[in-house]
């Protein structure tokens, strides 16, 4: 038996490596439009659901507005590669290689045509580069959401805080000589109390958070602070672990269980079961699970210092409420699996000396390991950039949405016209300039406009060092009624010019 207990306590903290192939993520699916685009929009709110909720378990979407010059960018990163068109016609799609594009969706059959491009796409599996846009910590460590969230509550249940409760509450019920029935039952109501209780701090602190999401400055003020509390406590962390060198003394460490805390458990737990030590089971299974939460809540102010930071990160990282809760499931859960393991180890006979010296001996490791998540999870809150306000999606699959920041009123200059009020119908123009401030003369290759709608020409498709060329952006108003912008994007064959964008506006009245 004892044999058992310690095999299952030793595949609970390590366990066997999953198939490499649950390690193949799903494909991504991405979806480029613009928000002055009716077709691209009528797609991306009636169509996409559909596709993805019906290939949810083959592909992710990520929808990326080309109003951000960076998304817009995205899409030739990888048209350079598999395409030597680079004419577009929005929406675009790209899958594995391959695209799609307004012209390929003229009839009505639009979702039929997608249906059809996803499946081919699949069928090629071409490893494509990621379409991403500027350099993000964040977007780093949202491809391994799940993962980081699982280690980061795995490490808080072999934290100090937690490691050294449990094992006194293990050790003193053993002092006591209560029978082997009632400490299991007395652990597992520990435990049950511990989860439960984590739980629901968890939500209690997720509700108002994810109350605030919304106000762009209210939550990158929290991130920022909790970002650098977390990588302050980092610091902290790897401090504590050089002092551990040093002196050997895990009782040296910085971050740990206040002595006024801990005496307040240990006064706790003594006095509730020698209290009720001729007491019955069931009374010591209910004073345990009213013990496991007071320690919890106690003891919060210390396993406390990274779930606050997986929270905040968990918020960040993904845009459904639903699945930051499944999260947070997931940390509690990882959270109580050193508690299960102890427990086990200690019904197989380890002392309360036998885990001291397991303790002492990965100190250093636990600590380092503290050290490093801390960081990360403070590093991808400080620095990674904030998700601008987009519209909810409602489809099965993954959906990542990249939209454009709502842009404040603008002057006209070189680059922007606004026509202010229009009569719908009308056809409006504007004369812009391609200035070439090069020492070499560079030729326009392309023209893309966000809609069809907007027709673009150039007088000369070669633009020489000093100089400039006109371009005429026309907007035809007709059935565009509302405040409508239009982008013009350029393509030169400058490195340094690169893509040039013009940008009109209109408030289109009937």
């Amino acid at each position: 038996m004892k044999k058992i207990l310690i095999t299952l306590a030793f595949l609970i903290l390590f366990p066997l490596p999953a198939d490499s192939a649950e390690k193949i993520g799903k494909q991504d699916l991405v979806y480029f439009y613009s928000t002055s685009c009716d077709k691209c929009m009528r797609i991306k709110d009636e169509v996409m659901p559909l596709v993805g909720e019906r290939f949810k378990d083959e592909i992710g979407i990520v929808y990326k507005d080309i109003g951000d010059i960076e998304n817009y960018k995205a899409l030739f990163e990888p048209k350079k590669k598999y395409s030597k068109d680079e004419k577009a016609e929005f929406p675009v799609l790209f899958l594995n290689g391959n695209f799609i594009d307004k012209r390929d969706l003229k009839n009505d059959d639009d979702h039929g045509k997608i249906v059809s491009f996803i499946k081919s796409s699949i069928k090629t599996a071409i490893s494509a580069p990621a379409v991403s846009g500027k350099a993000d910590p964040l977007e780093y460590f949202k491809t391994f959401t799940l993962p980081a969230v699982m280690l980061a509550g795995f490490v808080d249940g072999i934290n100090p805080c937690s490691f050294t409760v449990i094992v006194f509450f293990i050790s003193f019920l053993s002092l006591q000589r209560y029978n082997r029935k009632t400490i299991v039952l007395s652990g597992c109501a520990f435990i049950m109390a511990s989860f439960f209780t984590y739980l629901g701090i968890g939500i209690g602190l997720f509700g108002p958070l994810y109350a605030v999401k919304g106000y762009r400055a209210a939550v990158g003020t929290i991130n920022i602070i909790v970002g650098a509390l977390s990588m302050a406590l980092g610091a902290i962390s790897f401090y504590d672990a050089f002092i551990f060198l040093k002196t050997k003394r895990p009782e040296d460490s910085i971050l740990k269980l206040p002595n006024g805390v801990k005496n307040k458990i240990h006064k706790m737990v003594g006095d509730e079961y020698r209290a009720r030590q001729n007491k019955g089971t069931l009374k010591i299974f209910f004073a345990s699970l009213a013990i496991g939460f007071s320690i919890s809540v106690l003891e919060s102010v210390c396993t406390g210092q990274l779930y606050v930071p997986t929270i905040i990160f968990v918020l960040k990282a993904t845009q459904y409420k639903l699945q930051a809760l499944l999260y947070l499931l997931t940390y509690n859960m990882m959270f109580i699996i050193p508690l299960v393991a102890i427990f086990l180890l200690a019904l197989a006979g380890v002392s309360s000396q036998g885990f001291s010296a397991i303790f002492k001996k990965y100190f250093f490791i636990i600590k380092i390991a503290l050290a490093i998540i801390f960081l990360a999870l403070g590093a991808s809150l400080v620095f990674a950039e904030e998700d601008p306000p987009v519209r909810k999606i409602s489809s099965g699959s993954k959906t990542k949405i990249i939209s454009s920041a709502p842009k404040p009123k603008r002057q006209n200059d070189k680059s922007y016209w606004d026509f202010g009020r229009v009569k719908e119908g009308a056809v409006i123009k504007h004369k812009f300039f391609i200035e070439n401030d090069t020492k070499d003369p560079f030729r326009i290759k392309q023209i893309n406009t966000s809609c069809s709608c907007t027709v673009s020409t150039v007088e000369k498709d070669t633009v020489l060092p000093g100089k400039k060329v006109p371009i005429y952006v026309e907007f035809n108003t007709k059935g565009y009624p509302g405040d409508r912008t239009r982008y013009t994007y350029v393509h030169t064959d400058s490195e340094k010019t690169g893509i040039i964008v013009f940008e009109i506006r209109a408030e289109v009245v009937k």
